[in-house]
């Protein structure tokens, strides 16, 4: 499970980050199916917060992380998420936070908030396990909300292939003000067909 947040200054015990800059990700892990929660390891304590994990294998886990500058980095473990490396910056300021879904082809898809214009939700597609992502060929999904107050997509892929995608947005040129949940559905073609493949 994600945890982010500010580190107490008077916690005494682990984790003991050397330096601790800003808020802290970590990652928690349950043996008796969520009744407890404990072994915490570190991602990051350099300003992340808002984070999404997606395991691969069972070793090897992404996680695309919120900066405190508004962008998204991504960070890799390949022990199971003790150790970390990273960031490999992802997007730009006011672009965030991002969520990972690994489609049925094997490319890996993120989805992050986009309160720049087009301000909505834009997504873009790694094709080598998440080593190297494609920014120059993003994808919008929803561009028409009325201001930044919007995003937090979640993503999902059905059995029959298609995408799901859930965000918020404050408005938008068709609602006005009001605050929507908005349901994207697309295939993995239509995305492709899209990004101009």
């Amino acid at each position: 499970m994600s945890m982010y947040g500010i580190r107490d200054p008077d916690w005494e015990g682990a984790p003991e980050p050397a330096e601790v800059t800003g808020d802290i990700v970590g990652l928690v892990r349950s043996k008796d199916h969520g009744a407890t929660w404990t072994d915490f390891s570190l991602v990051s304590g350099k300003s992340q917060n808002e984070t999404t994990f997606l395991p691969l294998d069972d070793r090897r886990i992404l996680a695309a992380s919120r900066t405190g500058a508004g962008s998204v980095t991504l960070f890799e473990s390949l022990d199971g998420g003790y150790m970390w490396q990273g960031p490999l910056p992802l997007t730009q300021g006011s672009q965030h936070p991002a969520d990972l879904v690994r489609l049925q082809s094997g490319r890996i898809l993120l989805v992050h908030g986009n309160r720049r214009a087009p301000i909505g939700v834009c997504s873009m597609v790694s094709e080598d396990e998440g080593k190297t992502w494609r920014y120059d060929d993003r994808v919008m999904l929803a561009w028409d909300s009325n201001n930044g107050d919007c995003g937090y997509p979640s993503l999902v892929q059905l059995d029959d292939g298609t995408i799901v995608m859930l965000y918020y947005s404050v408005g938008t040129a068709q609602f006005g003000g009001d605050e929507l949940c908005v349901c994207v559905r697309f295939t993995e073609q239509q995305w492709l067909d899209a990004m101009g493949r």
